[in-house]
């Protein structure tokens, strides 16, 4: 019985319903005929995409990348009709591969330095690097696509013919002609797939709409073209686009997260790397929960199958995740496979050691930190934030040179202030940078909140030329010379916590001529007192305290006492004594050359 029950179904699905011209759009899944079709017009619709984009935007690498991803990535196994083969010929001619290659390397430059810009603005003392990577990669995804959101912004940076030509605006506009032609030819080929095909105009409203600047009306636009348009429901690029604009404006996730997902249904595998399905992939692992490794995997993977060589940017977030999940040795592998190619070597060198710290290997993370001391290309930022945790004797002496490097000294006679030398390699990032300096717990101090704008115009230290002069906002009530202070600098990346005691002030005239410059002139402030540095500590480690070379610490001791001596006595002259005959003779004085021979 339930085998006449199985026999009948097979026989109901497999026979053609009648009395409709759409009949064989049933056709089961596994047709091959079916899948070919629903490829085909599908491949039309990016091919579309890509004319319809280059010619919006009139931009040479705006039709190289659409060309690329058409060309090199379409797999010929599954797309082999000649009239879509002619037309990416077509468009290759378009394309002058020696220009828009030097173009390319200029946007893959920009694109590396706004990424490395963005994630240390993002990064906090609350928020650490690796969740900055986490928050900014899926955003700004890849050059290509951030290029097409911030065109001027690269534009005003880069150097090379950017603009398509009228002649190639005219060849562009008449193979999208073509288009209509070679519809028409496969629609009589295939019975299948022609309600997905998308019109011209329709491919020109949906170009408009993601060129849009606002996110959130960007979201509504493809809403309300998807209700007019259902066949967009079956173009990927619309579920890519929708799921970004989301992300971008704060939106609904649980949306940005279902669009995501539709994009890989709707996907028919037409290329072998698709660059749309690796970002898609990098957002999705976004928005995936920390629990669901076996989404988080599968997520992992897709970005890797999809990426090219270049896109380090992708292989930092994975190394990121990959250590969030414990698997550290492909982490590794995969940060140094940046370092190795020449991309972001600090950032990568950063992630790498604090990876390997929160994987208690304690001796990779000590061959990582000694090689960063060593390497030009790490930046001192950077191995500060991991120093402290770093118990090498090759770390501890490093620090110490780093520190020591600082001089702090007061500053004005009635509204003093601090001036902080701070050495140049810390603040060789776009980040703010907080600084404090205390002489009581009971006492604000002084304080400065720099930005990165303000630390990047910071002037020479008068000390040392490779350090930068910070100066504090002056207080109004005069706290005199204190004995000792407290600086506390507050980095994204590190704090750093030093103790500093007065230096004796050196008394004289030229002292007092700068202090009575400095009460006729309020905005002239000399030097009141300078401090040397007693103690330190960066973020979490111990206290180092300062312990001076025996000579020095013997010429710190003896010059005070000098220098009281001299203020406080006079060296006593010896006294003469009148002669008498009760004593003897005064001794001779030998070859003294003031002896009373000679003198008379």
């Amino acid at each position: 019985m339930k085998l006449l029950v199985l026999s009948t179904l097979l026989i109901s699905l497999c026979t053609p319903l009648s009395g409709t011209s759409e009949a064989q759009g049933i056709a089961l899944p596994w047709k091959k005929e079916h899948v070919d079709a629903l490829r085909v017009f599908q491949f039309l619709n990016y091919i579309d995409f890509g004319l319809a984009e280059a010619i919006e935007t009139e931009d040479s690498l705006v039709l190289a990348r659409q060309y690329d991803t058409l060309a090199s990535n379409l797999d010929l196994a599954i797309v082999r009709d000649e009239q879509v083969i002619r037309v990416i010929e077509s468009l290759g001619r378009q394309v002058d591969r020696t220009e828009t290659n030097r173009l390319t390397q200029q946007v893959e430059q920009i694109f590396s330095s706004r990424l490395f810009e963005a994630i240390y603005r993002s990064t906090t003392p609350t928020v650490s690097t690796e969740k900055a990577i986490l928050s900014r990669v899926p955003l700004m995804g890849a050059p290509w696509y951030d290029y097409r959101r911030h065109r001027p912004i690269y534009t005003d940076k880069m150097r090379g013919k950017i603009a398509l030509t009228d002649g190639q605006l005219r060849e562009l506009t008449e193979i999208r002609k073509d288009m209509l032609r070679i519809s028409w030819e496969l629609f009589g080929k295939y019975d299948v797939g022609k309600s997905e095909r998308l019109t011209e105009r329709e491919m020109d409203r949906f170009v408009a709409v993601i060129a849009e600047d606002d996110p959130a009306l960007r979201a509504r636009q493809l809403k309300r073209l998807l209700q007019d348009q259902p066949a967009f429901d079956s173009f990927p690029p619309f579920w890519f686009y929708s799921g970004m604009a989301e992300l971008e404006g704060d939106g609904d996730r649980g949306y940005a997260s279902t669009c995501m997902d539709k994009y890989g249904s709707s996907y028919r595998d037409i290329f072998k790397k698709d660059p749309l399905l690796a970002m898609a992939a990098t957002a999705r692992l976004s928005l995936t929960p920390k629990n669901n490794r076996v989404q988080r995997l599968r997520n992992l993977d897709q970005v890797k199958s999809n990426c090219a060589a270049s896109d380090w940017q992708y292989y930092l977030l994975a190394a990121v995740v990959q250590g969030e999940m414990g698997i550290i040795h492909q982490a590794r592998e995969d940060l140094q496979r940046n370092i190795d190619n020449g991309h972001q070597i600090s950032l990568c060198t950063r992630a790498l050691a604090s990876i390997l710290y929160s994987a208690r290997d304690i001796r990779g993370f000590g061959s990582i930190m000694s090689k960063a001391i060593e390497s030009p290309k790490v930046k001192t930022g950077d191995i500060l934030s991991m120093a402290s945790q770093c118990d090498s004797p090759k770390c501890k002496e490093w620090l110490k040179e780093e520190i020591f490097r600082m001089s702090l000294t007061v500053a004005g006679v009635e509204e003093k202030c601090v001036r902080l030398e701070v050495p140049e390699g810390w603040i060789d990032f776009p980040c703010s940078m907080d600084v404090s300096v205390q002489w009581s717990d009971d006492e604000p101090g002084w304080t400065a909140s720099l930005p990165s704008t303000a630390l990047a115009v910071l002037p020479k230290g008068k000390e040392d030329e490779e350090n930068r002069l910070l100066e504090t906002p002056a207080l109004e009530k005069d706290p005199g010379l204190p004995e000792r202070l407290t600086a506390t600098i507050e980095h994204p990346l590190f704090t750093i916590q030093t103790g500093w005691e007065l230096n004796p002030p050196e008394e004289g005239m030229t002292r007092d001529i700068l202090i009575g410059l400095g009460r006729a002139f309020p905005f002239y402030r000399p030097e009141a007192g300078s401090y040397r540095l007693i103690w330190f500590s960066v973020g979490n480690g111990p206290i180092h305290r300062y312990e001076p070379e025996p000579e020095a610490r013997e010429t710190i001791q003896e010059e005070p006492a000098k220098e009281e001596q001299t203020e406080t006595e006079e060296p006593e002259l010896p006294q003469e004594e009148p002669l008498s005959e009760d004593k003897g003779p005064s001794p001779e004085r030998g070859d003294d050359p003031l002896s009373e021979d000679h003198i008379t």
